[in-house]
């Protein structure tokens, strides 16, 4: 249970909006830029609910949005697989760096 006057649900039709669409438009650098633009206060950014409610999203139809969502959505698992097998393959180096910099493997 999340209680906050900072927290806003949202909950669009799900006959008009994809929601995993939309979470890649609030995922990009211009929803954030746009957001950001609209935001008061001093000390704590925020954005009223009724300015929220007026940035334009642009919604190409339901199926077009799927297909969207979908190719984003398997770029991102590829993003992920990736990451892992970057991670691993720098694990392999510093290991190797390791092993090589303090003499317990030497080249011939």
């Amino acid at each position: 249970v999340i209680t906050s006057v900072d927290v806003t649900i949202f909950r669009p039709r799900t006959d008009v909006v994809d929601r995993r669409f939309l979470n890649q438009v609030f995922s990009t650098n211009s929803w954030f830029l746009t957001v950001n633009e609209m935001c008061g206060g001093t000390t704590h950014k925020r954005i009223s609910r009724g300015a929220l409610g007026r940035i334009k999203i642009l919604l190409p139809d339901i199926k077009e949005q799927n297909k969207i969502a979908d190719i984003l959505s398997d770029m991102d698992e590829d993003i992920v697989e990736l990451n892992c097998k970057l991670d691993k393959v720098r694990n392999i180096k510093q290991a190797m760096s390791q092993n090589l910099l303090t003499g317990k493997i030497r080249l011939v």
